[in-house]
C-alpha cells in the first residue's frame, strides 16, 4: 500500500505543501494521510502554586477540528 504523510501546521506553506501532495497521491494512486501535532503546555515558575491540570480532550478535540476544517478547506 503506499501512503503519502503529510504535517501540517495550518499556514499558507502547508496549504501549498497539502496540495502538492494530493496531487502526488492521485497521480500514485496513494492514500494521503494528514498530520497535525500540538504540544502540551508546561508552566516553568519559582513560585510554588496549585498547577493547573490540562484537559487533553479538548486540546486534542480543538486541533481535530482544526484538521477536519483545513480538510475540508483544501479538499
Amino acid at each position: 500500500m503506499k501512503s503519502i504523510l503529510c504535517p501540517t501546521d495550518f499556514s499558507k506553506n502547508a496549504t501549498h505543501a497539502v496540495a502538492y501532495a494530493a496531487e502526488m497521491a492521485l497521480k500514485l494512486n496513494a492514500k494521503l494521510l494528514l498530520l497535525h501535532t500540538f504540544e502540551t503546555p508546561i508552566l516553568y515558575t519559582d513560585v510554588t502554586f496549585v498547577t493547573m491540570q490540562y484537559d487533553f480532550k479538548i486540546l486534542h478535540d480543538a486541533a481535530a477540528e482544526k484538521l477536519r476544517k483545513f480538510k475540508e478547506k483544501i479538499f
